[in-house]
């Protein structure tokens, strides 16, 4: 079907109204099929600049005294929430 038909025909769909705009510097299809064929070592880079990362960030506050001091205590504070929403939420059966 032509564009002008299509057009056409979606005006009488969706009225005078329709607006549609040709993106005149979309990729061709050679270059999305190069972009199909880079993007799985894009992504395996990016995954291991990722783990790489992950790990650095967990050898640095591991090593920090004060973060693993905050990290006991908000477990600390979130165990005690849990058990107090826990009791707070049971309900019992009326005698």
């Amino acid at each position: 079907m032509e564009r002008a038909v299509a057009l056409k025909k979606l005006r009488k769909l969706l009225g005078n109204n329709l607006g549609y705009r040709v993106d005149d510097t979309a990729p061709t299809p050679d270059q999305r099929e190069a972009a199909r064929a880079g993007l799985r070592p894009a992504i395996e880079d990016r995954n291991k600049l990722s783990e790489k990362r992950e790990e650095r960030m967990k050898a640095i506050l591991a090593a920090d005294a004060e973060y693993q001091s905050l990290c006991i205590a908000h477990k600390a504070a979130r165990d005690r929430v849990d058990g107090l929403s826990g009791i707070s939420g049971h309900t019992t059966r009326s005698q």
